[in-house]
């Protein structure tokens, strides 16, 4: 008996369910911060989302070029060698030197925003 038609309806209820649950729980946060006493000043510094956002679209943006540059390099060494058995391997590593740089790269933000 094939299944083939459960995987879209899984999906999207799987989907949604993550939505849901974002959306609650960042409600939730919220309704515990401005039930503490705070100024004006300190609610709109806790609730900016602005100020993180610059270092997660960086680090996405790295995590991305990686690996795309590991599949890439992945599918050269296929077609030069014809052994399909290399790219997994070269996409991770292009991924994990990926999370290194980026992590340098916001600790290097990090630290400018600091000073």
């Amino acid at each position: 008996m094939p299944f083939e038609f459960m995987i879209p309806i899984v999906m999207f209820i799987v989907t949604g369910a993550v939505i849901i649950t974002f959306l609650f729980f960042r409600s939730r946060e919220r309704e515990i911060i401005l039930a503490k006493d705070y100024t004006a000043e300190e609610l709109i510094l806790l609730l900016n989302p602005g100020s993180k956002k610059k270092g997660v679209l960086v680090v996405l943006g790295i995590l991305t070029a990686s690996f795309g540059f590991g599949m890439l390099t992945g599918t050269i060494v296929d077609k030069l060698t014809g052994e399909n058995d290399y790219v997994p391997f070269i996409m991770f590593i292009a991924v994990g030197v990926g999370l290194i740089v980026s992590f340098y790269v916001r600790e290097k933000l990090n630290k400018k925003e600091g000073e």
